[in-house]
């Protein structure tokens, strides 16, 4: 399976995984993908240039975040080391899945509240045990509607 065949398959299935790619420098066009808790897939060239970036890449993609790094051919990363050397610039693209909103009480606060998460990009699950109130029709904006106590929903999905 190739990084491509990989990365499609994680964005598909919402799982987090982000892709480095060497933009400038020696090298252009490598890729490494960056699964977390998994090797790194692919090589920038130089295995501590790889190290380097699998740990930022890991750090972007825990913010969400893509962007530019700069990094000397071997992974140098201050300033120092930087200095009079050939740098490599690494754009690292992360698809990390949306963050989740568990809104456990179906109020009219409630809605007000869901839509506001949606509009910053949560996946929004509401759950009450009242089933005359979690209903679809009084949330249409969040993803889930769940009629039942909190405790499964902690039990099912951890945390």
């Amino acid at each position: 399976m190739t990084l491509s065949d990989q990365l499609a398959e994680r964005v598909r299935s919402g799982d987090p995984v982000a892709l480095a790619t060497v933009i400038e420098g020696e090298g252009v066009g490598s890729h490494l993908l960056i699964i977390p808790g998994e090797e790194v897939e692919g090589s920038l060239g130089h295995p501590d240039l790889d190290r380097v970036v699998h740990r930022d890449g890991l750090a972007e993609l825990e913010a969400g975040r893509s962007g530019i790094r700069t990094y000397g051919p071997q992974g140098q990363t201050t300033p120092e080391d930087l200095e009079g050397t050939p740098t490599v610039r690494v754009f690292v693209e992360s698809w990390a899945p949306p963050p989740q909103m568990w809104i456990f009480g179906a109020v009219d606060f409630t809605a007000a509240l869901a839509r506001v998460a949606k509009i910053l990009g949560y996946r929004v699950l509401v759950c009450d045990a009242r089933e005359i109130f979690a209903t679809g029709r009084r949330f249409p904006m969040a993803d889930e509607v769940r009629v039942t106590w909190p405790s499964p929903v902690f039990e099912e999905r951890g945390d």
